[in-house]
């Protein structure tokens, strides 16, 4: 059984996710029974996205930096109480 992948930029993820339209051309007809992977790319995009979206991904540990930031941020500001 034939197997196609799909590889999914950040971009398109983002643009997936923020109700966007991802659209991908095929060079032959997909059969019945044939198998479609779509998977996230393992290499990071060149450019940065050119387009500001409302929806952005993030890893766990830039997730993680920002609570660690944010929580640095608010114990400096108690230190003058």
């Amino acid at each position: 059984m034939p197997t196609h992948h799909i590889v999914l930029t950040e971009e398109d993820i983002e643009r997936i996710i923020n109700g966007e339209e991802v659209a991908f051309d095929f060079n032959r007809t997909i059969k019945a029974g044939e198998k479609i992977i779509v998977r996230q790319s393992y290499v990071k995009d060149m450019v940065a996205p050119i387009i500001n979206r409302d929806k952005k991904i993030y890893s766990d540990a830039e997730i993680e930096n920002v609570k660690i930031a944010s929580s640095m941020m608010a114990d400096t500001f108690k230190l003058g109480v």
